[in-house]
């Protein structure tokens, strides 16, 4: 299905700027006098398939308003890329995701757009294509093709549809190389997946490794913490202590600074030179006579302190101890 967006005439010739859907796909299109020219599908650098499409009509109508014959495209090569020019105008380049898109070779759909292009003016002779060197195996002549050489031998295999018993083997070997190569790689990748899950396991055990030293670290910094507030409130309580301590001791010193400033006062002793009383004189005293002694003697027997005989008898406390000690003596 073609929709026609924009029209410009070239001479006898329209080209017009389309759309068709190729595998759900809308994709832009060339169309020369109502004839698909060229289906875009990848991106060239930064431009869009669109853009592509855009550009080379603006091309085509330029060489038109020129006089110059559509037909008259060529094929050119720069390094890997297949660019089809009109007098050296560069037309179109094909890309690399057209080539995988059309499962095709680029020089073979660059040839396929040019000669759309003359059959839609009215040429039908085919273009020509640009040598190619000859991609020669090295050392060995049953060497595997690159993969460009591979793919335009069995392009070239489907167009005769004749089967070349030689080509045909050399791609049966090819076919089979690339399934080897695919096998080893496959293989290569569930090793590395291998490696990759034991690197996981490894690193997980670490993991569970550092969380137990940790929980273990931070027991024993709990301990220790504990350890350390005990002792400090048991420094604290020594240093209340001693600070106490330290202040009696301070007391102290200040009382024996006032003593020291004191001036002691030399004090003499006289002798008593009086002689001491007998029992005798004592019995003879005048207060002292025998009924006051008994009465102290007998209260004394009963328990009475020296204060309670003295105050009961109404005599002098010394009284009652002289008469006491002067009984114990003799």
């Amino acid at each position: 299905m073609t929709i026609c967006v924009s029209d410009a005439c070239i001479g006898m010739d329209t080209v017009q700027v389309g759309t068709t859907i190729i595998h759900d796909q809308i994709l832009p299109t060339v169309l020369i006098n109502n004839t698909t020219v060229m289906i875009l599908y990848g991106k060239a650098g930064f431009a869009t398939a669109q853009d592509r499409v855009s550009n080379i009509v603006n091309k085509l109508q330029l060489l038109a308003s020129d006089n110059v014959s559509l037909g008259d495209i060529q094929i050119n090569r720069s390094k890997d890329l297949f660019i089809g020019t009109i007098h050296d105008t560069p037309i179109f380049t094909v890309t690399t995701e057209d080539a995988i898109f059309f499962n095709d070779t680029p020089i073979h759909i660059a040839q396929m757009w040019a000669d759309q292009i003359k059959q839609a003016v009215g040429i039908n002779t085919p273009t020509a294509l640009p040598v190619l060197p000859q991609i020669k195996p090295k050392n060995n002549e049953n060497a595997l093709f690159i993969p460009m050489a591979f793919t335009q031998k069995l392009n070239a295999f489907r167009k005769i549809n004749v089967i070349n018993q030689p080509l045909f083997m050399m791609i049966t070997i090819q076919f089979f190389s690339i399934l080897i190569i695919y096998f080893i790689i496959s293989r290569h990748n569930k090793h590395k997946e291998q490696e990759q899950l034991k690197t996981v396991n490894r690193i997980e055990e670490l993991q569970n490794s550092i969380t137990y030293l940790a929980s273990e670290t931070q027991d024993l910094a709990e301990s220790v913490i504990a350890v350390i507030d005990a002792r400090a409130v048991r420094t604290k309580r020594i240093l209340e202590k001693a600070e106490q301590q330290s202040k009696s001791i301070e007391k102290q010193l200040n009382k024996i600074h006032l003593l020291k400033d004191i001036q002691v006062q030399p004090v003499t002793v006289q002798q008593d030179t009086r002689k001491p009383i007998t029992y005798e004189e004592f019995t003879h005293f005048p207060k002292f006579n025998p009924s006051v002694k008994d009465s102290i003697y007998k209260l004394e027997q009963e328990g009475k302190s020296f204060a309670e005989i003295a105050k009961e008898l109404n005599i002098g406390v010394g009284e009652v101890l002289l008469t006491v000690n002067l009984r114990n003596r003799n």
